[in-house]
């Protein structure tokens, strides 16, 4: 049997002792297969490293086994709320069966950065513009997106999720960003000012692939 590394992202009821469960797997992307709880089998657990092995029944992937690689990563708080919100933008976004081994590697590093860093933002942070690059959207700091111009440190530029910054008007508002930010952010510049723009450029970008459902994780933080 093929056994791979997966973790958690969500699970449901499905029937009787019977559950659906997503994972994120070390080389198949996001699957989503039933599970079936027994004595033998202790729960599945979020953020818990575990190896795996699936069957096909149809076109239904059926666990064929689950077992335990390690201990839960130690999340309490805040930290615990940011990996459920890295859970659902993976559970919403991520492609079925991807070959790609890259964002698991990602996935798993943040969340060990989490439960380390003497701040989230960075790590959240990260993990977004990892996924956004993933997803195929990635967008430049240093380039207007629409005709590849240099962002002027002068000029102010709004954020367009489908193609990056463009030129806005002559005030500064809500859905405006000075270029200076812009590519100060650009060159690793970790200002306040910087943190903020970051954040909400990378939150707009991924509204726009989610659609009009809001994350539930957010809700943690309100």
């Amino acid at each position: 049997m093929d056994w791979q590394r997966v973790y958690v992202l969500h699970q449901k009821h499905f029937s009787d002792s019977r559950y659906w469960v997503e994972f994120i797997t070390e080389r198949h992307g996001r699957i989503s297969a039933l599970w079936r709880k027994n004595k033998k089998a202790p729960p599945l657990i979020p953020f818990t490293p575990y190896h795996a092995t699936w069957t096909h029944r149809g076109q239904q992937k059926i666990v064929a086994g689950c077992e335990s690689m390690g201990s839960p990563i130690a999340l309490h708080g805040n930290r615990l709320f940011c990996a459920f919100y890295i859970n659902e933008l993976c559970e919403r976004l991520l492609l079925v069966d991807d070959e790609s081994s890259s964002l698991f590697k990602c996935y798993e590093n943040t969340l060990h950065e989490l439960a380390v860093s003497d701040g989230l933002e960075q790590p959240l942070r990260y993990f977004e513009w990892q996924l956004i690059c993933h997803l195929g959207f990635e967008f430049s700091f240093t380039h207007e997106g629409f005709n590849n111009k240099p962002i002027c440190k002068d000029q102010l530029y709004r954020f367009n999720p489908r193609l990056g910054f463009e030129p806005a008007g002559e005030f500064l508002n809500n859905g405006s960003y000075r270029g200076a930010d812009l590519l100060a952010i650009a060159q690793g510049e970790q200002s306040a000012d910087c943190a903020r723009v970051i954040k909400m450029v990378f939150r707009h970008a991924l509204q726009h692939k989610l659609g009009a459902k809001l994350l539930k994780s957010r809700e943690y933080f309100s």
